[in-house]
């Protein structure tokens, strides 16, 4: 009996301890399966990859992190070019003066100062076509060339741009001027941009009621020829307000052309080049025109700035 009893204990602990194997190693085997699983989420396959960490977090946190992300974050930089509303109204009427270099600091209020009708060279009415004599690259204003898509002009206006060569008021100076002009603006591409600002005693931007670029699109170029028409010569010689103008403008240009008949204060020459400085110096392109009494400070400018000097003797 006793023998009995012993068999049968030994028969339910072999029973069991096989349970207990079988309990054990199922156990196991989902351990690896798990481990494996995570590995394939979290490990990297090959080179290059980087590992990656999945974190679940509540709603309300994820909710915070949205709603203090800046807005500016997910918005697109836009630039503006958009033309600027253009006035229609008419111009006040200017007459002929005075041509001196300008004295004081030049740095008055930007005043109204396109006078009336023109030397009439420039009309109105016709189409610009494909005019001008840019290379498809840049821009050219009384034969010299520059590279960019954004140009500002810069253009004396004084007294003695009624002149001729001889001094005799007829007005062929600033005829050329307004030739040449008109022609360069009509030779810029559609993709460039552009600006005039006129000086004598201050400046006169071609728009008094903005400063953004003109694109150089066929309105832009046509509203901008029938500003230049309307140009008189009038005051002194201070380039400075104009440049002023320059450097405020945003973006900034890719190079100015600075034409004028004149001289002026030297001291100029120096506080352009102590604005003009950095990796973006603008090269300004300096032009006399008939009267060579500025080069040398004309010179100074265009060296200080990596531009060219020229001058243009008028006989054309």
């Amino acid at each position: 009996m006793l023998e009995r009893v012993v068999n049968t204990i030994a028969s339910v602990t072999s029973m069991g301890a096989l349970v207990s194997i079988v309990i054990h190693v199922a156990i196991s085997i989902t351990a690896l399966l798990v481990t494996v699983g995570v590995a394939g989420v979290g490990g990297s396959r090959g080179s290059g990859g980087g590992d990656f960490e999945l974190v679940i977090g509540p709603e309300g946190e994820l909710s915070g992190i949205l709603e203090a992300a800046p807005l500016d974050a997910l918005a697109p930089v836009v630039m503006d070019t958009t033309v600027p509303e253009l006035p229609s109204a008419g111009v006040e009427e200017g007459a002929g003066g005075w041509d001196a270099p300008a004295s004081g600091p030049g740095t008055g209020p930007i005043e109204s100062g396109l006078g009336g009708a023109g030397g009439g060279d420039i009309g109105s009415g016709a189409g610009l076509g494909a005019g001008g004599s840019g290379t498809g690259k840049g821009a050219s204003f009384f034969g010299v060339e520059a590279q960019g898509s954004r140009f500002l002009y810069i253009c004396d206006n004084s007294g003695s741009m009624n002149w001729d060569n001889d001094g005799v008021g007829n007005g062929k100076r600033l005829r050329i001027l307004k030739r040449e002009l008109t022609s360069s603006i009509a030779g810029l591409l559609e993709h460039m941009q552009f600006y005039v600002v006129f000086f004598n005693s201050t400046a006169f931007p071609i728009n008094p009621e903005s400063t953004k670029w003109l694109i150089a699109r066929e309105t832009g170029k046509r509203w901008a020829t029938d500003r230049v028409a309307k140009i008189e010569p009038f005051g002194g010689t201070e380039p400075w307000p104009a440049f002023e103008i320059a450097f405020a403008m945003k973006p900034p240009p890719d190079a100015i052309y600075f034409m004028t008949d004149g001289n002026f204060d030297p001291a100029i020459a120096m506080r352009i080049a102590q604005i003009n400085v950095g990796s973006r110096k603008i090269p300004i392109h300096c032009i006399t025109l008939v009267d060579r009494s500025g080069e040398e400070t004309m010179r100074k400018i265009a060296a200080d700035s990596g531009g060219t000097y020229t001058h243009v003797d008028g006989s054309k």
